[in-house]
Parts: C-alpha cells; structure tokens; sequence
C-alpha cells in the first residue's frame, strides 16, 4: 500500500526534473546527429493567438534520415 504520509512534492518535482533534463539533453543529442545526415529538412510554422491574446507558435521540421 502507498503512504502519502512521508511524501516530500519537492523531492519528487526535483527528480522528475532532474530526469527530463536529461532524457532532453540526450534526444537534443540523436536530433543533432540525424539532422547532420539530412540533405533536406522541410520546416512549417503556424503563429496564432486564443481568446485572451496569449500568442503562440507551431514549429513541424520534417527530414529523412540518409542510409
């Protein structure tokens, strides 16, 4: 049974931050390198805004890996 009693979010949001960072830092990693292989890479952007004007921006790449 999980206790809630001993649960500390600070820890938890520290290490689930710790994780990402490096989960993002190694897949920045692998995009780089395939990226570096590519003869083309096709890029679309899409910029909008909601009810309240908060601004947002769409970024799609899209390439093929050679070999």
């Amino acid at each position: 049974m999980l206790s809630l009693t001993n649960f500390d979010p600070a820890a938890y949001r520290a290490a689930i931050k710790k994780v990402l960072g490096t989960l993002m830092s190694k897949l920045q990693e692998i995009l780089k390198q395939q990226l570096e292989s590519c003869s083309t890479v096709l890029v679309t952007m899409d910029i909008w805004s909601d009810a309240s004007m908060r601004g947002y921006i769409g970024l799609t790449a899209h390439y093929i890996v050679d070999g």
